[in-house]
C-alpha cells in the first residue's frame, strides 16, 4: 500500500499530465485555425487573380477580411 506522499505523487503527476494535455489540445486548435486561415487567404487570392487584379488591389481586399498587416499578407500570397 502506498504512503500518503507517494499517494500525492501520484495525484500531482496525473494532474500535470492533465493539465499537459490541456494545454496540447488548446495548441492543435489554435495551429488548426491558422492554417485555415492561410488557406482561406490563398484560396482568396486565388479567385481574385482569377479577376485580374493587381497584387496591391488583392491583398487590399484580403485586409478588408483578416485582420492582418499588408507584408503578412503577401508574404503568404507570394
Amino acid at each position: 500500500m502506498p504512503t500518503f506522499g507517494e499517494a500525492m505523487m501520484e495525484v500531482m503527476e496525473y494532474e500535470a499530465k492533465q493539465k499537459y494535455l490541456a494545454i496540447g489540445k488548446d495548441e492543435g486548435k489554435k495551429e488548426g485555425r491558422e492554417e485555415e486561415k492561410v488557406n482561406g487567404i490563398l484560396k482568396m487570392a486565388e479567385v481574385l487573380r482569377s479577376l485580374n487584379l493587381s497584387q496591391t488591389e488583392i491583398i487590399e481586399k484580403i485586409q478588408k477580411s483578416y485582420s492582418m498587416s499588408y507584408d503578412e499578407i503577401h508574404m503568404i500570397i507570394s
